[in-house]
């Protein structure tokens, strides 16, 4: 059986989907001989039936590929915010280091006769 995605799925959705937690999802929902292949758009689903999609099976994917989805937003959002948050420290340090160079002097000494 074959779905077609409705965007191109990324790299990162497509490795969650490839990887061993995926059918170990499909093993605990009762599905321990269905495999889920990505090929281009298409979501290949293996060793499965119209009946088995119908009566759950195709819900259990559609919940698996949404919260592989939010779990990669949500790492994106975390990792930006470490980002922004470096830049901030950053940007911080730069200031200090700038009004520490703007307070030195470069004044010779008076002479002395």
């Amino acid at each position: 059986m074959d779905a077609v995605f409705s965007r191109r799925p990324e790299p990162q959705e497509v490795s969650a989907i490839h990887s061993p937690d995926s059918l170990k999802a499909l093993s605990a929902a009762g599905y321990p001989e269905v495999t889920l292949r990505v090929s281009d758009r298409r979501l290949e689903i293996k060793n499965t039936n119209l009946d088995q999609l119908q009566d759950g099976l195709a819900t259990f994917i559609a919940d698996h590929l949404a919260a592989i989805t939010a779990s990669l937003q949500k790492e994106r959002l975390a990792q930006q915010s470490r980002l922004a948050a470096a830049a901030e420290a950053e940007g911080s340090r730069a200031e200090a280091i700038g009004a520490k160079a703007a307070r030195i002097a470069f004044v010779r000494t008076p002479a002395t006769l």
